[in-house]
């Protein structure tokens, strides 16, 4: 546990100065459990510039060296309770993002898990019960099973691997459906899935599979390192750090199809541009079917996007410095 001092509250979150005169910075949802993400913190009135917290270190930007810290981990860190799980326990998840390789889901509020869809698909000795939607096609609001493998528990990640195969396995001669179908969580699939996901349509049984992502951004740094993490999901990457780059992209006539977007607003660095928004519509005419995430370190909001550019449509805003644990 650090000392902290607020030294600036910006749109989604505070930077923070510890004890050791480094920065670092606080999102809002880490800062409290009232913080609203549809708003800006500044209406929120949850701190002030002066205020001193305890924080702990939870993670660092992607492509930078500043620290992200929490303060709401510090006393009630639903992350202690993973601790005490054993090897085997049964967990149940829902479902809230697919890619090629992975399903992502919640296990409990703020503990998120994975299953490895390889292990799923590749095994031919489990016969799925036909009231589990056949599993292959899984989708976002489904609500699955499986043993916790505390061998692949990833504390820097935050992330716990489910086993499903071995769970279904042992089932297969006790009941013809999965104990899953009458798994009571105490709220319904879409309370469960994060708010700021819902303009992906996560709860949709047609959701889109992510193959390959676009990545524009002027920190080599930081496109470097998200195209890693998007890699190891199973996702194709392409990267541009300048808006002529990005153009001749999707100007070339083999240019794949683009499934989601990762563009920095502002290009160049200055906050009167908006080349990402250029990007962004250049993305839309030609790959309609694109889902579009803006970044930037800018206090701004989907309703604060300039008049010329509203006829644009984006999934969500990510605000940097982005860490890690934010891409699942």
């Amino acid at each position: 546990m650090r000392k902290a001092r607020i030294i600036s509250i910006k749109g989604a979150g505070v930077i923070v100065k510890l004890e050791n005169e480094e920065e670092a910075w606080l999102p809002g949802e880490e800062l409290s459990l009232k913080y609203n993400s549809f708003k800006s913190l500044h209406e929120q009135h949850l701190c002030a510039v002066g205020d001193e917290l305890d924080v702990i270190e939870y993670s660092k930007e992607l492509g930078g060296k500043r620290k992200l810290v929490s303060h709401i981990r510090v006393h009630d860190d639903p992350w202690e309770k993973v601790k005490t799980w054993t090897n085997n326990d049964v967990k149940g998840m829902c479902i809230h993002s697919v890619t090629p390789t992975r399903a992502f889901g919640k296990i409990e509020p703020a503990i998120e898990g994975y299953v490895e869809l390889n292990e799923i698909y590749e095994n031919k000795s489990c016969q799925f019960p036909r009231s589990w939607n056949e599993f292959k096609i899984l989708s976002p609001g489904d609500l699955i099973a499986g043993y916790v493998d505390t061998s692949k528990i990833d504390y820097e990640k935050r992330l716990v691997k489910i086993n499903v195969i071995p769970y279904v396995t042992n089932l297969q001669d006790i009941s013809p459906l999965l104990p899953i179908n009458t798994l009571n969580f105490g709220i319904t699939s879409s309370e469960i899935i994060p708010q700021k996901q819902k303009d992906w349509e996560l709860n949709s049984r047609n959701f889109p599979s992510i193959n390959h992502a676009l990545i524009v951004d002027d920190n080599a740094g930081f496109t470097e390192e998200l195209s890693i993490y998007l890699i190891e999901s199973g996702i194709r990457t392409t990267k541009a750090i300048t808006l002529n780059q990005a153009e001749s992209i999707l100007l070339k006539p083999d240019c794949p199809d683009i499934d989601i977007a990762f563009i920095d607003v502002h290009l160049s660095g200055t906050l009167e541009s908006y080349e990402g928004f250029d990007v962004a519509r250049k993305i839309k005419n030609d790959h309609p079917g694109c889902r579009i995430i803006f970044m930037t370190s800018d206090e701004m909001s989907l309703n604060q996007i300039p008049e010329h550019f509203k006829d644009l449509t984006a999934s969500y805003i990510l605000y940097k410095p982005i860490g890690v644990e934010t891409l699942y």
